[in-house]
This record gives C-alpha cells, sequence and structure tokens, in this order.
C-alpha cells in the first residue's frame, strides 16, 4: 500500500462509511495511519486465503515488492 496510489481511500471511506477495505496486514496499518479508517473497515487477508464472492472468488497471493 502506497499513499500516493491510495490517496482515494479517505474520500471513498467518507461517501461510503460502509466500506470494507482488504488488505494483508501491514496494509492495514498503514490504512489506520494514513487515513484513519477505523478496524471494522478493513478485511485482513493472508497469503492463499479466499474471499467469497457469490460467483466469483478471489485468492489472495503476498507479492512484497511488486511495482
Amino acid at each position: 500500500m502506497e499513499p500516493d496510489h491510495s490517496g482515494a481511500l479517505k474520500i471513498l471511506y467518507e461517501v461510503f462509511p460502509d466500506i470494507k477495505i482488504v488488505g494483508n496486514e501491514k496494509t492495514a496499518l498503514f490504512i489506520k495511519g494514513f487515513y484513519g479508517i477505523p478496524d471494522e473497515n478493513i478485511m485482513i487477508v493472508g497469503d492463499g486465503d479466499v474471499l467469497e464472492l457469490g460467483k466469483h472468488r478471489i485468492r489472495f497471493y503476498l507479492t512484497p515488492m511488486v511495482h
């Protein structure tokens, strides 16, 4: 999570206060620190976790330093 790529998160949270932001533990720390978004709006996932979205599934892979 890089601040120059995520600056809209604060505005999105203000407009959509029930938003869920998905990321790993490190991402959650940055989001809380930079934008003050509370824990209940952040879903922490780990390497290999799967998020079920009904018809679709998203599997997460930790890939540090990919830019």
